[in-house]
């Protein structure tokens, strides 16, 4: 992990910085930085006057620290990776970071945004919302003389979404995953549409037998390290414990400690979680084209057991997910399940219903076009 701190300025106003670096958390990397903050006086740093002469990339900069810093870690990478994509982004091949903030007109702001036509909703949210606060506190601290952020372009975004898994796929992972180490892991984000923040975090204090329900009530951050409260409030919540679910909690059932914990133990990191997600799939995925398992320590190689079905003809079944994957799979079986827009909002945790709606309105919409072929097949086959 790693943070930096401006500790002055060089000639140019570009800023100088010292790096903290930490093997166990961003958290400690801030400690750090505190702690040397503390015990330095930095003399005359040369800070640049607050001025349109600054750059994009500097204002970014200065802004972020000025504003943003309080955040959370998420919220505050959110923003820094959104700015950054901002300063790189070249218009008729300037690029935005090396322009003057005084510079800026309407039409650079609005043609930014008409390029994130037909990108998600969220990455047009968050867009928007970083645009506006570097040129709405420009404005503030009188770098521009115009509040330039008022008449963006009408970009809504699409709801792509993540893919669901067929029946088929569903079928494999609940009837096998007793066979794999992450197996319980997988079922928790498959059938109680868990984020995998939330899957990492359970504890089996939170899983309810008597009641049959599972009580999220914190979430574990993988890239910080940091265990706190679900996403948003509508986050802490009881879902139900579906009779799939409930078996394999059943059947690894313990007093206390993470249900579902790294192979070496205790919380997952990001790249452990990542790990067993591939190694997970890559289990499906053998059980999928009939492959035996691997005796233990004889090892597996995928590809040459694709090159053997290449050589006799066969046809290799492909499977992978993300843990979101997962989440939206929950999404769907709810749908097909005919489970209420509420109810669903309430058990996926989500704080407006506006966003269950938008999952719902996609799958009714893809129903409606699977039936029309549906029927237009039916009424071919009878004509003939």
């Amino acid at each position: 992990f790693q943070v930096k701190l401006v500790v002055g300025y060089k000639s140019d106003g570009s800023p100088k910085y010292k790096f903290f670096y930490s093997y166990i958390s961003k958290a400690d990397c801030e400690r750090q930085k505190q702690e040397y903050m503390a015990g330095n006086v930095f003399e005359n740093p040369k800070e640049p006057a607050v001025s349109g002469a600054l750059t994009l990339d500097q204002w970014s900069e200065r802004w972020f620290m000025s504003y943003k810093s309080a955040l959370s870690e998420y919220s505050k990478d959110m923003y820094k990776r959104t700015a950054k994509g901002i300063c790189n982004y070249c218009y008729h091949g300037i690029r935005f970071g090396s322009m003057q903030v005084q510079a800026f007109l309407p039409i650079h702001l609005a043609e930014y945004m008409s390029s994130l036509v037909g990108k998600s909703k969220s990455i047009v949210t968050k867009n928007r919302a970083t645009l506006i606060g570097l040129f709405s506190t420009a404005y503030d601290n009188g770098l521009i003389n115009v509040e330039i952020t008022r008449n963006f372009p009408k970009i809504v975004g699409t709801y792509t979404g993540h893919k669901a898994l067929d029946r088929a796929d569903i079928s494999l992972i609940t009837t096998n995953y007793q066979l794999h180490e992450a197996g319980l892991g997988m079922m928790i984000m498959l059938w109680a549409g868990l984020r995998k923040g939330e899957a990492v975090a359970l504890c089996w204090e939170d899983i309810d037998f008597e009641r049959n329900v599972i009580h999220v009530t914190k979430s574990h951050d993988i890239v910080h390290n940091v265990t706190k409260g679900p996403k948003t409030q509508a986050g802490v919540r009881d879902v139900p414990m579906f009779a799939a679910l409930r078996q394999a909690l059943l059947s690894k059932r313990q007093e206390s400690g993470l249900v579902f914990p790294k192979k070496t133990g205790g919380l997952h990191t990001s790249c452990s979680l990542n790990l067993a997600i591939r190694s997970f799939c890559s289990f499906i995925e053998r059980v999928k084209n009939g492959v035996p398992h691997p005796e233990r320590a004889q090892g597996f190689r995928m590809d040459v057991w694709q090159k053997r079905f290449a050589e006799q003809g066969r046809e290799w079944e492909e499977f992978s997910f993300t843990a979101h994957d997962l989440r939206t799979t929950f999404a769907t079986m709810c749908y097909d399940a005919g489970v209420d827009l509420h109810t669903a909002k309430r058990w996926m945790g989500h704080s407006s219903v506006e966003t269950t709606l938008s999952i719902y309105t996609k799958l009714s919409n893809e129903r409606r076009v699977e039936s029309t072929d549906a029927m237009d097949a039916y009424s071919a086959a009878l004509t003939g």
